[in-house]
């Protein structure tokens, strides 16, 4: 299965997929609150930070292109600031603008997300949702057909820019069609290769609550059949996907168990995921598969998430050892992400020259404290200046090793300093972590970890474990003999 995986992921970035539907500039104000306002019963936010991310379609964009496929992006925004800042956005993410028009008369979509505490407090839309008419339907299909993509994603958010018109048109090119909808009437999407809408969507189609597993299949058959689609993905969050094909069994994707931090965009990294897929060649069970897997990724992110290759395969299968030894730059911008999504940051370091229990404790107790533990390890010259000639015992790869290969440690990094000092003002752990044996004052980047509000942790160690023991009564052992 790992193997398998591992082919798709690499055949997607062969791929190349059009995009058309509704863009637009998702905005988030990112701040700390500690009281409520005197005017109103509401929270006061202190704003920290300002991002802004491409949204909508252009976030299916972000991901295709995330995936290493190529995106070619169509849409309409305004001639306004928030249209400049997307293009930007969507720049930064490496997708290419020369799909989306630009008009006065229409303003560029915006979602104000206010952040407070890693909670969303608020959000404030400005939107037009008039549709468009048939002279931009059929200049958008113009620009799509000069590019060769077998498959089109059409991502649908009810802002005008997917109409019945457009996806007749889109259809009648004979491409695949592959349909994220809004709409309740899920016959305007006749003639599509897939529509992946969720268990809510699915259920306003049918005009009733809440369908049951037995219900949705029913209701999925009959709009295929009604409406000439040949496939239905009905996303059913923590219960995982249903797929369904003509003619075939349902074919049921169990969702991996994992803490929901935002579910913005999640639908986008589903659709884009599938096409990708679709485009390379692959048949739709494992498109969905695949795609179940990176949704269950950018749900435990906060804000508009996308993932990778590499995060896929670290999600369905874990981190080998070697994955967890990184360099310091790839260090610095996992740690950056991992921050973002609110994760504890737990640092410590030692020669972990033979590993033994009190390192094996030491370490557990020490993960305990967050949600990430990052062990810096000294490189044997490092080592050198530290204890002398006659060490290390063991040579760095296989002690940097060791201590990756342990569940407790996420990420393994060498150090050729005599001190972590300069490593710890890199990363800027939330929790750095020494044994008691050393007082507060004496470990190395406390005034670094505590200048940010950071916690110094002082761990007890286990009696008589440590290298330099362990030598001796190796020694003592064969001098005896």
């Amino acid at each position: 299965m790992r193997k398998r995986l591992a082919e798709i992921l690499k055949a997607i970035g062969t791929a190349s997929v059009s995009v058309v539907g509704d863009v637009m500039l998702d905005e988030y104000i990112i701040g700390d609150s500690d009281r409520i306002s005197p005017e109103a019963p509401e929270p006061i936010i202190t704003e920290q930070a300002r991002r802004y991310v491409p949204g909508g379609a252009a976030n299916v964009a972000v991901n295709i292109n995330a995936l290493g496929a190529k995106a070619h992006l169509f849409s309409i925004i305004g001639n306004d600031t928030e249209g400049k800042l997307f293009k930007d956005a969507l720049k930064k993410a490496g997708v290419d603008t020369a799909g989306i028009l630009t008009f006065d008369s229409r303003p560029t979509t915006r979602k104000t997300r206010l952040i407070a505490r890693g909670n969303q407090v608020l959000r404030v839309d400005r939107e037009i949702t008039r549709p468009i008419d048939s002279s931009l339907e059929q200049r958008l299909v113009r620009l799509i057909m000069d590019v060769e993509d077998a498959v089109i994603v059409v991502s649908d958010y009810a802002k005008g820019i997917v109409t019945p018109g457009l996806i007749k048109s889109l259809v009648d090119t004979g491409k695949r069609v592959i349909v994220d909808p809004k709409s309740s009437d899920l016959g305007i999407y006749a003639g599509s290769f897939l529509l992946t809408p969720n268990l809510l969507e699915i259920s306003k189609a049918a005009g009733s609550g809440k369908l049951s597993n037995e219900t949705i299949e029913n209701v999925s058959r009959t709009v295929m059949d009604r409406h000439n689609i040949n496939n239905i993905l009905v996303t059913l969050g923590s219960e995982g996907m249903a797929l369904y094909e003509k003619n075939t069994p349902v074919f049921h994707i169990h969702s991996k168990a994992r803490e929901v931090y935002d579910v913005t965009g999640a639908g986008d990294t589903v659709i884009a995921t599938v096409s990708a897929a679709v485009a390379a060649g692959f048949a739709l069970p494992e498109a969905c598969h695949t795609a179940n897997i990176a949704a269950g990724i950018v749900v435990g992110k906060h804000f508009t998430a996308i993932t990778s290759p590499q995060e896929i395969m670290e999600y369905a299968f874990g981190v080998t050892a070697s994955e967890k030894i990184v360099s310091k730059p790839i260090l610095l911008d996992r740690i950056s992400e991992l921050k973002e999504t609110g994760n504890t940051i737990v640092f410590t370091n030692g020669c972990f020259d033979i590993l033994h229990m009190g390192h094996i404790t030491y370490l557990n107790e020490a993960r305990g404290l967050g949600d990430i533990l990052i062990v810096g390890v000294n490189t044997d010259r490092s080592v050198r200046a530290l204890k002398g000639e006659l060490r290390p015992i063991i040579p760095e790869v296989e002690r940097s090793h060791v201590i990756a290969a342990l569940e407790c440690v996420d990420y393994v990094i060498l150090f050729d300093e005599d001190t972590p000092y300069e490593l710890i003002k890199d990363v800027l752990p939330d929790i750095l972590v020494k044994g008691a044996d050393y007082s507060r004052d004496e470990v190395v980047g406390h005034d670094i970890v505590e200048s940010y509000g950071g916690k110094v942790v002082l761990l007890p160690l286990l009696e008589n474990t440590s290298t330099s023991s362990i030598i001796n009564r190796i020694k003592e052992h064969y001098d005896n003999k």
